[in-house]
């Protein structure tokens, strides 16, 4: 899991980049005599805020390379460091006033992203052919519960992962 952890962080450099270009890209001054779709289309552009557009695109590219090393409930608590990250930028680049409540809830934060990222995290569970053509894993809870039959499981997915899942006795509920 080390390696996942810079991944998690170029994520959250790049949400909060993202956040700060939005809020330079998103400031202009007060005009009454200019309407809101003009003042949008002034927005647009601006090439700060192209490059918070092009921040989020690549930590949608990383945040991919990330879930494919950990789980989800594992890295998107990590991910609320960006909070604490756009709340200090916010302060230090943009002269935003931040309360001593504010500050308390962002230690708060990052003690609990050191909770959980002093976890052991669960195993991330390999995605088998059937279950990708079922839209279940084969070990799921739902697929392998008592409550589903294997008759009534042919509904959830296509026949021939159906049969797939009856010749390997994954549908049959524990025993």
């Amino acid at each position: 899991m080390i390696e996942v952890f810079p991944l998690i962080g170029i994520c959250i450099l790049l949400v909060t980049t993202g956040q700060v270009c939005f809020r330079m890209g998103a400031r202009h001054e007060n005009n009454e005599e200019t309407g809101a779709l003009s003042s949008f289309l002034e927005v647009l552009r601006r090439p700060v805020l192209w490059l918070g557009v092009a921040a989020f695109i690549t930590h949608f590219c990383v945040w991919m390379l990330v879930l494919n090393k950990v789980n989800l409930g594992v890295a998107y608590p990590l991910m609320s460091l960006d909070y604490v990250m756009v709340t200090l930028c916010s302060a230090v680049f943009l002269g935003e006033t931040v309360n001593r409540k504010r500050w308390v809830g962002v230690f708060l934060i990052v003690v609990g992203v050191a909770l959980i990222g002093s976890a052991d995290p669960p195993p991330v569970p390999a995605i088998t052919t059937s279950s990708v053509s079922s839209g279940l894993p084969v070990d799921s809870p739902v697929v392998n519960s008592t409550w589903l039959s294997p008759a009534s499981s042919d509904f959830l997915c296509s026949p021939g992962a159906a049969a797939n899942l009856r010749l390997n006795g994954s549908s049959s509920g524990p025993s």
